[in-house]
Protein backbone atom coordinates (compact mmCIF):
# COMPACT_ATOMS: atom_id res chain seq x y z
CA UNK A 1 0.00 0.00 0.00
CA UNK A 2 1.61 3.65 -0.68
CA UNK A 3 1.57 6.24 1.18
CA UNK A 4 -1.45 7.92 -0.17
CA UNK A 5 -3.46 5.06 -0.28
CA UNK A 6 -2.81 4.96 3.76
CA UNK A 7 -3.85 8.53 3.96
CA UNK A 8 -7.06 7.71 1.89
CA UNK A 9 -7.75 4.59 4.12
CA UNK A 10 -7.47 7.31 7.37
CA UNK A 11 -9.79 9.82 6.19
CA UNK A 12 -12.11 6.96 5.50
CA UNK A 13 -11.65 5.68 8.57
CA UNK A 14 -11.81 9.18 10.48
CA UNK A 15 -14.90 9.84 8.26
CA UNK A 16 -16.69 6.61 9.05
CA UNK A 17 -16.04 7.41 13.22
CA UNK A 18 -17.36 10.61 12.53
CA UNK A 19 -20.29 8.78 11.41
CA UNK A 20 -20.61 6.74 14.13
CA UNK A 21 -20.20 9.24 16.77
CA UNK A 22 -22.68 11.74 15.47
CA UNK A 23 -24.90 8.69 15.10
CA UNK A 24 -24.62 7.89 18.40
CA UNK A 25 -24.93 11.52 19.40
CA UNK A 26 -28.36 11.41 17.93
CA UNK A 27 -29.44 8.45 19.55
CA UNK A 28 -28.71 9.37 22.43
CA UNK A 29 -29.96 12.71 22.40
CA UNK A 30 -33.20 11.55 20.92
CA UNK A 31 -33.27 9.24 24.34
CA UNK A 32 -33.13 12.33 26.53
CA UNK A 33 -35.91 14.13 24.85
CA UNK A 34 -37.93 10.88 25.47
CA UNK A 35 -36.99 10.83 29.08
CA UNK A 36 -38.14 13.97 29.54
CA UNK A 37 -41.38 13.65 27.79
CA UNK A 38 -41.94 10.45 30.04
CA UNK A 39 -41.11 12.80 32.91
CA UNK A 40 -43.62 15.22 32.71
CA UNK A 41 -46.11 12.49 31.66
CA UNK A 42 -45.89 11.06 35.02
CA UNK A 43 -44.62 13.88 37.30
CA UNK A 44 -41.57 12.21 38.16
CA UNK A 45 -38.18 13.76 38.42
CA UNK A 46 -35.33 12.22 36.20
CA UNK A 47 -34.12 10.17 39.42
CA UNK A 48 -37.97 8.27 39.63
CA UNK A 49 -38.90 10.14 42.06
CA UNK A 50 -42.69 11.88 42.31
CA UNK A 51 -42.95 15.43 41.77
CA UNK A 52 -45.07 17.19 44.51
CA UNK A 53 -48.54 17.71 44.26
CA UNK A 54 -50.10 21.03 43.37
CA UNK A 55 -51.23 22.76 46.00
CA UNK A 56 -53.36 25.88 43.93
CA UNK A 57 -55.25 24.03 41.62
CA UNK A 58 -55.91 20.53 39.95
CA UNK A 59 -54.13 18.73 37.62
CA UNK A 60 -50.53 18.00 37.44
CA UNK A 61 -47.45 20.01 38.00
CA UNK A 62 -45.68 21.36 35.39
CA UNK A 63 -48.39 21.14 32.85
CA UNK A 64 -51.13 24.06 32.61
CA UNK A 65 -50.08 25.57 29.49
CA UNK A 66 -47.57 23.11 28.12
CA UNK A 67 -44.55 25.30 26.77
CA UNK A 68 -42.33 24.43 29.77
CA UNK A 69 -42.58 20.47 28.29
CA UNK A 70 -43.14 22.10 24.98
CA UNK A 71 -39.77 23.79 24.73
CA UNK A 72 -37.35 20.74 26.38
CA UNK A 73 -38.87 18.01 24.74
CA UNK A 74 -38.77 19.97 21.11
CA UNK A 75 -35.63 19.23 18.40
CA UNK A 76 -34.92 22.91 19.39
CA UNK A 77 -34.02 22.02 23.22
CA UNK A 78 -31.23 19.79 21.69
CA UNK A 79 -27.76 21.63 21.14
CA UNK A 80 -25.08 19.39 19.71
CA UNK A 81 -21.41 20.48 21.24
CA UNK A 82 -18.00 18.77 20.02
CA UNK A 83 -18.35 16.43 23.33
CA UNK A 84 -22.21 15.12 22.63
CA UNK A 85 -25.22 17.49 23.14
CA UNK A 86 -26.71 19.35 25.41
CA UNK A 87 -30.67 19.62 26.31
CA UNK A 88 -31.87 23.13 28.11
CA UNK A 89 -34.70 25.48 27.69
CA UNK A 90 -35.49 28.90 26.76
CA UNK A 91 -38.19 29.24 29.28
CA UNK A 92 -37.51 32.14 31.62
CA UNK A 93 -39.03 30.18 34.92
CA UNK A 94 -37.73 26.69 34.12
CA UNK A 95 -35.11 27.05 37.03
CA UNK A 96 -37.37 28.32 39.19
CA UNK A 97 -39.52 24.39 38.62
CA UNK A 98 -35.99 22.28 38.21
CA UNK A 99 -34.58 23.85 41.69
CA UNK A 100 -37.45 25.25 43.67
CA UNK A 101 -37.92 28.17 45.53
CA UNK A 102 -38.25 29.39 48.99
CA UNK A 103 -42.39 28.58 48.75
CA UNK A 104 -42.67 26.10 45.69
CA UNK A 105 -40.44 22.65 45.82
CA UNK A 106 -38.24 21.52 43.39
CA UNK A 107 -39.88 19.68 40.14
CA UNK A 108 -36.95 18.25 38.03
CA UNK A 109 -37.47 18.20 34.59
CA UNK A 110 -33.75 17.52 33.63
CA UNK A 111 -30.69 15.34 35.69
CA UNK A 112 -28.76 16.68 37.84
CA UNK A 113 -24.64 16.81 37.83
CA UNK A 114 -24.61 12.76 37.28
CA UNK A 115 -27.25 10.92 35.43
CA UNK A 116 -29.41 8.65 37.13
CA UNK A 117 -28.91 4.64 36.64
CA UNK A 118 -32.46 4.69 34.37
CA UNK A 119 -30.95 7.67 32.34
CA UNK A 120 -27.35 5.86 31.82
CA UNK A 121 -28.92 2.42 31.18
CA UNK A 122 -31.02 3.76 28.47
CA UNK A 123 -28.27 6.14 27.07
CA UNK A 124 -25.94 2.59 26.54
CA UNK A 125 -28.96 0.79 25.14
CA UNK A 126 -29.36 3.80 22.47
CA UNK A 127 -25.93 4.45 21.57
CA UNK A 128 -25.37 0.32 21.02
CA UNK A 129 -28.65 0.06 19.23
CA UNK A 130 -27.13 3.50 16.68
CA UNK A 131 -23.82 1.37 16.53
CA UNK A 132 -25.59 -2.13 15.53
CA UNK A 133 -27.54 0.02 13.04
CA UNK A 134 -24.57 1.56 11.39
CA UNK A 135 -22.66 -2.56 11.51
CA UNK A 136 -25.26 -3.78 9.30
Amino acid sequence: MTLKATREVAREIRAMTKAARGAVVDAVAAEAVSLVAIGFETSTAPDGSPWAPLKARDGRPLRDTGRLMSSVTSARAVKKTPRGFRLGTNVAYAGYHQEGTRTAPARPFLPGASLPPAWEQAFDEAAREALEKLSK
